[in-house]
């Protein structure tokens, strides 16, 4: 017989060896049975090599191995089957049995959670049309933030306390502060944010078990993804908006509570900190990203309210039936007379959610026997949805050109920041799914084979 028709990728450790390694023990038979842990292995990685060669005369011998291992095992005895119904009495009982049972349902695989998510989403949408209607009306006014407690005078140290001067420079140095009037406030921005990592947070960790990663790795990943996440979204905005933040630069930390977080350098960032991960542990890069990419749309979807509150994100003047009212205190249109704009934010919100969820509908076939899939469609998706919906941004970022042109009734004076890392976004999509595709991941080994 000759040996399946496979080229082993660069990173594999898997060859065309090993392969022939893999017919032999096949073929030997009668040892396999002593070691029922090393057959269904084994009977995993034929069925991998049968998928590409379309080889079975492996996959037959393999089962024939486990109908032995079967018979061989026989039944179990009396005494430890009472063993096994002993411990099923020290349940919590039946309720914990239903919650399990429900929670298998809903959650046993990722094509069910999509249809989960995708009736939540429904409810949330019919929930609240009445309240976001009355926003958008201007009947409801959005506060800004919870104040948590407010200090009317703090005050530290003592007008008659001195310090000696150290350095001996002849001064002494008065210890003395007083604070007034200061709030502590948490911001619904912030808010949105933090729900949105952790929905995202929680979904990477069912995905991840999934892809046979355990939860410590998951832990580690997301802590670093928000650190470098936030740094990147951080420096993305202030360089372009590097105006505001000359004169006080201490605004660049202290600022981040009331926005100025621009995604394509969060995203920017935590592909960063990913690859050093991956690099350094000896990871599949492209398995975390298939885990990853739907954490982060659906903390994008969440995350996006944020801007509803702060009375940000929004388009041009409008007067459709779904225009959105804005205080003449945020306007920064060149109309101030002008009160409803297009929701642009929401134009974002709807096609992210639908991205969202069909991306869970196909996450199981996306990643079996492939890695990378997964994040190649959320390129290609999220980068045309924030490509049409900059159009519509009064607060897009933007550069003037050097040299402005003009196509047909088209000025071109500058360009939107955001199109243009959207237009990278999808090609970087296109090139990711076509190249993936190409090769074949096995989860439990992390070898890769490229397809011919």
């Amino acid at each position: 017989m000759q040996a399946p028709n496979l080229k082993p990728n660069q990173n594999s450790i898997f060859g065309n060896n090993k392969i022939q390694d893999l017919k032999s023990k096949v073929l030997v038979g009668e040892k396999m049975f002593e070691n029922p842990v090393t057959s269904s292995t084994l009977v995993e990685k034929v069925e991998d090599i049968n998928h590409i060669s379309g080889d079975t005369f492996l996959t037959e011998n393999a089962n024939q191995f486990n109908q032995g291992i079967k018979k061989k095992r026989g039944k179990k005895p009396k005494s430890e089957k009472l063993k096994v119904y002993k411990s099923k009495k020290l349940s919590f009982g039946k309720t914990t049995g239903i919650l399990e049972k429900a929670s298998n349902f809903l959650f046993g695989n990722v094509r069910r959670l999509s249809y989960f998510t995708g009736i939540i989403g429904i409810l949330a949408a019919t929930l609240g049309i009445y309240p976001i209607s009355q926003v958008f009306a201007g009947n409801w006014k959005l506060k800004q933030q919870i104040e948590i407690f407010t200090i009317e005078k703090l005050s530290i140290g003592s007008p008659d306390w001195y310090i000696k001067d150290l350095f001996g420079a002849g001064n002494n140095f008065q210890f003395y502060w007083e604070i007034s009037g200061f709030i502590f406030s948490i911001r619904f921005y912030a808010i949105c944010i933090f729900l949105g990592l952790l929905v995202g947070y929680i979904l990477a960790l069912f995905l991840a078990k999934k892809q046979h990663i355990a939860t410590t790795v998951i832990d580690r990943l997301v802590i670093g993804l928000i650190v470098f996440g936030l740094i990147g979204a951080r420096l993305f905005f202030v360089a372009f908006n590097w105006s505001i933040y000359k004169d006080n630069p201490a605004n660049i930390i202290l600022g981040i509570p009331q926005g100025g977080l621009a995604l394509f350098g969060g995203l920017v960032g935590g592909f960063v900190y990913l690859w050093m991960y991956s690099t350094r542990f000896r990871f599949n890069l492209w398995e975390f990203l298939d885990v990853i990419a739907p954490s982060i749309l659906i903390g994008q979807v969440i995350g996006r309210f944020g801007n509803m509150f702060n009375y940000e994100a929004f388009g041009p003047a409008t007067s459709v039936y779904w225009k959105m009212f804005v205080p003449s205190s945020v306007n920064f249109s060149e109309n101030l007379s002008d009160r409803f704009f297009h929701p642009t934010f929401i134009y974002e919100i709807i096609p992210n959610f639908i991205l969202f969820f069909l991306i869970l509908y196909f996450w199981e076939k996306l990643t079996r026997k492939r890695s990378g899939l997964v994040f190649g469609v959320y390129g290609i998706g999220y980068g045309i949805i924030r490509f049409f919906t900059e159009f519509y941004r009064l607060d897009a970022l933007k550069i003037n050109l050097v040299f402005p042109f003009k196509i047909w009734i088209w000025d071109f004076n500058y360009f939107y920041i955001s199109q243009f890392s959207a237009i990278i976004l999808v090609f970087l999509g296109i090139w990711v799914y076509l190249t993936r595709k190409k090769v074949m991941f096995l989860k439990k080994s992390l070898e890769e084979f490229s397809i011919k």
